[in-house]
């Protein structure tokens, strides 16, 4: 409620306030290509209470930092920039199976990386640094939900 009349505008408040309220539901979806046929456990964050902020905070991190260069947006270009790649005899390609990435990255390292990256975020926020971290804790530690056989 403080932020309303200090950080954000109305309609931004409007924007971060829950009505329609779901319980994230965990799902998971057969790996039929790898040998035991696992799963591949999948949570629906849409519609839960801290969505709205969850997308709110995304916004300003997306306006603020640069991308890498490294950075690809989605399975096309990642495609399209394999095709532009030559290589030599003596190379090989190397594709890594990563497991619960995000779900894994520590929270402490993340408010480090905020704090070390405030310099470039404050410029797209008025939420002040304790109360932009407060929320992305809320965010990042915040995690339920229900599983849907």
């Amino acid at each position: 409620m403080r932020w309303k009349h200090e950080f954000i505008t109305k309609a931004e408040y409007k924007k971060l306030i829950s009505l329609n309220l779901i319980l994230p539901l965990a799902y998971g979806c057969l790996k039929i290509y790898k040998i035991g046929n696992l799963l591949r456990i999948i949570i629906s964050l849409i519609g839960n209470p801290l969505h709205n902020l969850a997308s709110y905070l995304h916004k300003i991190f997306n306006d603020s930092l640069p991308q890498t260069i490294n950075f690809i947006g989605n399975r096309f270009k990642l495609v399209e920039s394999i095709f532009q790649i030559n290589i030599s005899n003596d190379e090989i390609i190397l594709s890594l199976d990563v497991i619960s990435l995000f779900t894994n990255i520590p929270v402490d390292l993340v408010i480090v990386s905020v704090k070390n990256r405030w310099n470039l975020i404050q410029d797209n926020t008025n939420i002040s640094l304790n109360e932009f971290i407060i929320a992305l804790k809320l965010v990042l530690n915040s995690m339920f939900f229900i599983y849907v056989q």
